[in-house]
């Protein structure tokens, strides 16, 4: 390994406050969301091994990734028995020839690393790559709009803290919803999804769980209900086959067969950037109301 710019800063982690304060808060919110026990974990960007100490007496064993050859010198030091640390920067090459980033990992942390990623998009699939297949449970806590939405819904549950609102307020600015077409209609019926995608409504989260938006709309002094119903899916899920859920999502998968695309989302998009190109908002709103009107 070549010099690291991370590596001056590797004899002073251990006793520096505020790492260690970041690393007993990432550690107690970690717990508030999962159960630790006998899991594998893939701890990325572990500098010292901080959050790995403390994961240690709870877990199966943690592969340790850093780039920084002083920080995993100080994490072997402390000679975690179920700790393997690794210093090199997380690439294809390493998954593919390191024997321990063969395995399938039950969790990932990365509790301040990914702000210094160069290339985030590429690192986010390296690591969904040595993760096992498993449910993912949204969890929205604040408001959640356009992207918000759909990226929630994409989860295989959705939990709500009951205070927070959602909308698909594109409508408002002449903008067509297109990923939306395609999702929604699928989750909560072609009529609902009209109603919410072409009236930009704000909804609450209790009534966006009687729509089926949201599984569970819950009070913020139960925010362990989450967890909860995490780790029942995560039991029944482990009694079962891993194919199991591969096969649901398989079965939801979208594909547009090709004498049909021009009636999808996201041609429709395509063809409303075309027609009207940088149009006041107030014409882009007439102009989309027509569109639709057309389609």
């Amino acid at each position: 390994m070549t010099d690291n710019e991370w590596d001056e800063y590797a004899g002073g982690w251990d006793t520096n406050r505020s790492t260690t304060v970041y690393a007993n808060c990432a550690f107690a919110e970690l717990l508030k969301i999962t159960e630790l026990a006998a899991l594998s974990v893939f701890d990325f960007g572990c500098g010292t091994g901080l959050l790995s100490e403390r994961m240690s007496p709870e877990i199966s064993h943690i592969v340790a990734l850093d780039s920084s050859a002083k920080m995993i010198e100080r994490l072997k030091q402390k000679a975690l028995p179920n700790v393997f640390p690794i210093a090199e920067f997380l690439t294809g090459d390493l998954i593919r020839r390191n024997s321990l980033m063969h395995q399938k990992f039950d969790l990932i942390t990365a509790s301040s690393v990914c702000a210094f990623l160069p290339d985030y998009k590429a690192d986010l699939s390296l690591l969904r790559s040595i993760l096992k297949p498993k449910p993912t449970i949204a969890a929205i806590a604040a408001p959640a709009r356009a992207a918000g939405m759909t990226l929630a819904i994409s989860c295989d549950m959705v939990i709500a803290a009951d205070d927070v609102d959602l909308s698909y307020p594109e409508v408002a600015v002449g903008v067509i919803p297109a990923m939306h077409f395609v999702h929604l209609p699928r989750q909560i019926g072609r009529h609902k999804a009209f109603e919410l995608l072409f009236t930009g409504d704000t909804i609450t989260a209790p009534e966006a769980e009687r729509r089926g938006l949201v599984n569970y709309a819950v009070t913020r002094a139960s925010p362990r209900q989450s967890a909860r119903v995490w780790r029942q899916v995560r039991r029944h899920v482990a009694r079962g086959h891993p194919i199991g859920p591969r096969c649901v999502h398989a079965g939801q998968r979208f594909r547009i067969p090709p004498r049909y695309r021009k009636h999808s989302g996201y041609h429709l998009q395509h063809h409303f950037d075309r027609r009207f190109p940088r149009r006041p908002q107030r014409l882009q709103r007439e102009a989309f109301a027509k569109l639709v009107i057309c389609v």
